[in-house]
């Protein structure tokens, strides 16, 4: 789990650009797959996200994973988060990637 949470945060997803969000859902569903677990991306179609966001974000894809573990019909447990960050600025010069070893892996 904290190799996972180590590469989700290596991922920079930096908002408002939109930048990477394919990579951080491709490794979400490699994950799940890991698991057994199916899953599908999808692209929000530009139509609806360019309204919303600033002109930076504007015509670069968003996108969604989504998962089931049970079959339709069944009871659903919907889970929801969201994977962009905001930029940290010049006090990230010099920045070192967190790896598995400093966490004692």
């Amino acid at each position: 789990m904290i190799k996972l949470l180590i590469d989700m945060i290596s991922i920079p997803t930096v908002s408002p650009e939109g930048d990477n969000y394919i990579e951080f859902s491709k490794l979400v569903a490699e994950f799940l797959s890991s698991y057994g677990i199916s899953s599908e991306i999808h692209r929000i179609p530009l139509e609806y996200t360019d309204p919303r966001l600033p002109d930076v974000g504007k015509g670069k894809p968003r996108y969604v994973v989504i998962a089931r573990i049970s079959d339709p019909g069944e009871v659903l447990i919907h889970f929801n988060g969201h994977y962009d960050v905001v930029s940290g600025g010049h006090w990230m010069e010099g920045h070192r990637t967190l790896q598995t070893e400093d966490c004692g892996e």
